[in-house]
C-alpha cells in the first residue's frame, strides 16, 4: 500500500493550526506521516503541533525549523519525510474531508502520473469529489500554469507528487526568497512523466489578515525574480513555451507595478515598468495569452502614469 507524506510549514499560525492538522489527520491511513515544521513561531504553535503529536503517536512529527522561512520548511519536512507520495498545505489553510484519499487513489491508479492538481476555494465548500479528471504533459501543465488558465495554479499546495519526481528536483524550492512556489512549480512539472488536473476543489484557502500576501513589503518584489527565473528555465527546457513565460512575468509585473506605486517604493515600481515595456509587443501579439493581459500590455502604450492607475484600480476592485 502507498504512503503519503503531508508537510506543514507553520509560523505563528495558533490561530489555524488545529483546524489544518485535523483536516489532514482524518485523512491519513496506515504508515502515513504529518510533518508539521515550525518555523521560528512566537505563539504557541509548536505547543499546538506537539499536543496533537502526542495524541497521534507515530503519525505526527514536529521538527525546528528555526525560522529560515518557508522554502527551508518545505524542503526540511521533505527530507526528514519518507512517503511515497508528498503534499504540502499551509498552516492556515485545510484541505478537503477525502480530498487526499481521492488524490491518492488517483495517483495509485496509473503509474504514468506523477502530480495531481487540485482546484481550491475562499469559502468553504461542503465535502470533496473529485470529478472530469484530465491528464497532460508536462509541457502542457506548464503552459496552462503559465497562461493562468482556469484553475491552474503555481502553489504547492492542492497538489500530489510522487516522492522520486521531488527527489530530482535540486534545489526544490529556492530559500530566502518568496513566491517560491511560482518559481519551482515549471521545474517540478518538467519532472514528471504525466500530470493528471481537475478543477474539483480539494483545498480551502483561508484570507489570513496577517499572511504574507495580506500586505505590501519589499518581498513581494521576489514576484519578478520568481518570474524571471521561469523564463530562464523556459529557454533552456522548453523554448516554445517562451511567449506563456514571458505573459506570465508581465503578469507579475502589472500586479507589482499597482502594489509597488500605492506603497510609494518608487525604485521597484520603475523595475516593474520596465519589464512591462520590455514584453508587452510580445504578449499582445500572442493570441493564447489572456485577453486581460492583451488589454493591460496595450494600454501601457499610453504611458507609465495611466498604467499605474489602471493597475492601482485592478488591484483594489480584485480585492473587493
Amino acid at each position: 500500500m502507498s504512503t503519503l507524506s503531508v508537510i506543514v510549514p507553520a509560523r505563528n499560525a495558533e490561530a489555524y493550526l488545529d483546524a489544518c492538522m485535523s483536516s489532514i489527520l482524518s485523512d491519513l491511513h496506515e504508515g502515513d506521516k504529518l510533518v508539521i515544521v515550525d518555523d521560528g513561531s512566537s505563539d504557541s504553535t509548536r505547543d499546538i503541533a506537539c499536543r496533537i503529536a502526542t495524541s497521534f503517536p507515530g503519525h505526527v512529527t514536529v521538527v525546528d525549523g528555526h525560522g529560515r522561512g518557508v522554502s527551508a520548511a518545505r524542503n526540511l519536512g521533505l527530507a526528514i519525510s519518507s512517503g511515497d507520495y508528498v503534499a504540502f498545505c499551509d498552516a492556515d489553510d485545510t484541505y478537503l474531508p477525502g480530498a487526499l484519499s481521492q488524490m491518492r487513489a488517483i495517483l495509485d491508479k496509473d503509474a504514468t502520473l506523477d502530480i495531481v492538481i487540485g482546484g481550491f476555494r475562499r469559502d468553504y465548500p461542503e465535502g470533496c469529489r473529485i470529478e472530469a479528471v484530465e491528464t497532460f504533459s508536462a509541457e502542457e501543465a506548464i503552459a496552462n500554469t503559465l497562461y493562468q488558465r482556469p484553475g491552474w495554479h503555481e502553489s504547492a499546495w492542492a497538489k500530489m507528487y510522487r516522492r522520486t519526481i521531488l527527489n530530482t528536483v535540486s534545489p526544490l524550492f529556492i530559500e530566502g526568497r518568496r513566491y517560491e512556489d511560482l518559481e519551482a512549480t515549471p521545474r517540478i512539472y518538467l519532472a514528471a512523466k504525466q500530470i493528471a488536473f481537475t478543477a474539483s476543489p480539494v483545498y480551502w484557502y483561508r484570507d489570513n489578515d496577517s499572511s504574507f500576501l495580506a500586505a505590501w513589503s519589499p518581498a513581494r518584489a521576489d514576484a519578478l525574480w520568481a518570474t524571471a527565473e521561469v523564463e530562464r528555465t523556459i529557454t533552456l527546457h522548453c523554448p516554445t513555451l517562451l511567449p506563456a513565460a514571458r505573459c506570465r512575468r508581465l503578469s507579475a509585473a502589472f500586479n507589482i507595478l499597482a502594489l509597488s506605486s500605492a506603497a510609494g517604493a518608487d525604485a521597484i515600481a520603475r523595475q516593474s515598468w520596465d519589464i512591462i515595456k520590455a514584453l508587452r509587443h510580445s504578449v499582445v501579439c500572442d493570441r493564447r495569452a489572456r485577453l486581460r493581459n492583451i488589454v493591460a500590455a496595450a494600454l501601457s502604450y499610453t504611458g507609465s502614469t495611466p498604467t499605474r492607475l489602471l493597475s492601482r484600480l485592478h488591484e483594489y476592485y480584485k480585492n473587493l
